[in-house]
């Protein structure tokens, strides 16, 4: 299996399958991290097709001699046609918490399986209820695994910066995961 950077190259020179090989590896993973900040499934189909057909269009502006690995180059185009997104559209919030998928060890029983659905549901749940900047960084951190430095040059906030405003929104995640909602009878 080849690299990405010799895909890269291949793909530079306009060779379809190197493309193809490239969208395919990045694909899932792109439409997962649209997924989780959006809990829409159309809207992620869509925002993964954009960022694709960005990646196919600016392909040549990708130099490794720059210092970023392509998949942070590449999560920079989908973090941005995120935000681009939100700004036209008012950040109107799109959730579906009966289509979060879930991904769970075949070694629970049915009951664990229940509890850590909807533990998990309910987790997405508060994710949604921080802001748009928030969200995607927790997402960018917890969910893809990016490093600080990653998250910076996606992002294009300093490390530093990145650092404060995940604990910022962790401390407020977790202080809007513990809280019990209060149900008024009528």
């Amino acid at each position: 299996m080849l690299d990405d950077l010799k895909l890269i190259g291949l793909c530079k020179k306009g060779e379809k399958e190197a493309f193809e090989k490239l969208i395919t590896k990045y694909y899932l993973p792109l439409h997962k991290f649209f997924y989780k900040n959006s809990c829409d499934k159309k809207l992620c189909e869509d925002l993964t097709h954009e960022t694709v057909i960005k990646l196919i269009e600016n392909i040549d502006k990708f130099s490794p001699l720059r210092g970023a690995k392509f998949s942070t180059w590449l999560y920079r185009i989908a973090y941005n046609t995120y935000v681009d997104y939100l700004r036209k559209n008012g950040r109107a919030k799109h959730t579906s918490l009966e289509n979060v998928e879930m991904t769970l060890d075949s070694k629970y029983d049915l009951q664990d399986k229940i509890i850590k659905k909807e533990e998990k549901e309910y987790l997405y749940c508060k994710l949604d209820k921080l802001s748009g900047n928030m969200k995607m960084l927790i997402t960018l951190r917890y969910l893809n695994g990016f490093s600080y430095s990653e998250i910076s040059r996606i992002t294009g906030i300093s490390k530093t910066k990145v650092k404060s405003r995940l604990h910022y929104s962790m401390k407020k995640l977790r202080k809007l995961y513990h809280m019990k909602e209060v149900q008024y009878e009528k």
